[in-house]
């Protein structure tokens, strides 16, 4: 009878059981850490959209509020923005209000710029023997070379429909001054002869444009924006933005408002005018035949 040996089930070493957890333990703290990192970064990109969404929110509500109230006569700067309660105290936001402040110096110098863009433009045309299709009768044919520029013009992001419909032509030549080679580019589409324009144009360039610039100049503001918070670590982050924007000034604004008050006190005046439209009562003893009663 033969004798079978004994089976002996050997275990893992010491040496072998330290060395996987050590690899277990640096696996473990890659995973924690990656987690963190993106949990942090998660925090971080939802924090950034808020303060973009929250900064644009904020700009319109400056615009819209400046443009019922008119704009101040002196720059802003510095001025607390109204946040909503919910973002009060994550988030701190100022803003400056600045004019474009052009010189008389700046409006000369683009004034200069207009009549040499139109000088240019006469230059360009002139080898080409461009015909005059601003004189004369209009017609189906100039009617359609028109609207054939303001569908080409509007491909390239130029609202002529207007002109397409027998418009204000100035609308045309405002395009054309203040769009530089694209202009020039109009013009010739529209086959048209720039030197009867320069006849006409340049006294109008040279009074109109800047009373025009200075004009614009009075109802721009640059408005800037800035939206700070601080992230998890402490760290500062700042946000800004900046922007352009018109209204009137303060005076224009309550002058508007004063005249709407009498427009609306003269309709409640007037029984069959708006004023019964609007809901306003009537005043007994100023409607008509009410004195002979």
């Amino acid at each position: 009878m033969s004798s079978s040996q004994p089976q002996i089930n050997r275990g893992f070493t010491l040496l072998e059981v330290m060395v996987a957890m050590a690899v277990l333990a640096f696996a473990l703290t890659i995973i924690t850490g990656a987690a963190s990192s993106s949990a942090t970064y998660s925090k971080r990109v939802y924090r950034s959209t808020v303060a973009a969404l929250l900064l644009r929110g904020t700009i319109l509500d400056i615009e819209e509020k400046y443009r019922k109230d008119g704009f101040p006569t002196n720059d802003v700067t510095g001025r607390d923005c109204e946040l909503p309660k919910t973002y009060a105290k994550q988030f701190k936001c100022n803003f400056d209000i600045l004019g474009l402040n052009l010189d008389d110096a700046a409006i000369a110098d683009m004034t200069t710029n207009a009549n040499t863009l139109l000088a240019k433009a006469q230059e360009t045309m002139a080898a080409s023997g461009a015909l005059d299709k601003l004189s004369g009768e209009g017609g189906p044919k100039k009617t359609a070379d028109l609207s054939n520029a303001a569908n080409q013009a509007a491909s390239a992001g130029l609202d002529l429909t207007g002109m397409a419909k027998g418009g204000d032509l100035m609308q045309l030549l405002t395009v054309i001054l203040m769009s530089g080679d694209a202009g020039l580019n109009l013009l010739q589409l529209c086959d048209i002869n720039i030197s009867v324009l320069q006849m006409s144009m340049g006294l109008m360039i040279g009074e109109l444009l800047p009373r025009v610039l200075k004009r614009a100049s009075d109802r721009t503001r640059k408005v800037i924006v800035r939206l700070s918070w601080k992230d998890d670590e402490g760290e500062k982050r700042t946000l800004e933005m900046e922007t352009f924007t018109t209204a009137v000034s303060q005076e224009e604004a309550e002058a508007i408002k004063a005249m709407k008050a009498n427009e609306k006190i003269q309709d409640a005046l007037d029984p069959n005018g708006t004023g019964a439209l609007l809901g306003l009562p009537k005043i007994p003893g100023l409607t008509p035949g009410a004195a002979g009663r």
